[in-house]
């Protein structure tokens, strides 16, 4: 697992993790021994190994970065619930808050110690796909800006803002505005009377875009 570098401006109680998933190679027994046994009943589920392997990777690296998290815990006793939203949350004193995001090979874990956080990471969208998701995506300001943001920069950043809030992929995308970036920092224009979360650029390997979000509390 690989600790990202995060701007100046990220709280410095949030901390993001790059984890490969070596796809193509056999899945270690010990990251099935530390998935729960409803963890490992839905992995095994999945017909393509691909996805099976996502699914138990993924799962073993947040339980050992949670335990990691949790002094006095293992990665296989964590208790890992799931809140009516969808959003994952673990049950655990003074347990930080903590959200995931795979695509293709690479893996995103985001824990957070200041309030709700949120990750995602996307392959770079085709032209032509693009040109057919634009409208559920793109709010009108995002329609009439000129700006170094390309479709999946924006994507992400939405997808995380939403993350972050417990929304996930039900929250609407053309509701929220991402505009340029001042460094890694993007300016956010959030729907009327909404607190606007706060986001950045992560790097990615070529090919990908990822980002970060911060829903602050109060």
């Amino acid at each position: 697992m690989l600790p990202l570098p995060l701007p100046d401006t990220v709280p410095s109680g949030i901390r993001v993790w790059q984890v490969p998933l070596h796809l193509a190679q056999p899945i270690p027994t010990a990251d099935w021994a530390v998935l729960s046994a409803g963890e490992r009943r839905r992995a095994l589920r999945f017909r393509h190994n691909a996805d099976r392997c996502r699914a138990v990777r993924g799962r073993a690296a947040l339980r050992r970065l949670l335990a990691e998290a949790c002094p006095g815990s293992r990665p296989d006793c964590l208790r890992i619930d799931t809140l009516p939203q969808g959003k994952p949350v673990l049950r655990e004193p003074g347990a930080p808050e903590f959200n995931v995001s795979h695509a293709g090979d690479i893996l995103l874990i985001a824990l957070s110690w200041h309030g709700p956080v949120g990750v995602d990471v996307e392959g770079q969208v085709s032209q032509d796909a693009e040109r057919a998701l634009a409208a559920q995506v793109y709010s009108p300001a995002e329609q009439a800006a000129i700006d170094a943001l390309c479709f999946t920069e924006r994507w992400v950043v939405k997808e995380a803002l939403l993350k972050a809030r417990g929304e996930g992929l039900h929250g609407e995308l053309p509701a929220w505005s991402v505009l340029a970036r001042d460094g890694h920092a993007y300016r956010i224009t959030p729907p009327a009377q909404e607190n606007a979360p706060r986001a950045w650029r992560l790097p990615s390997p070529d090919g990908y875009h990822a980002a970060l979000a911060w829903q602050a509390q109060g």
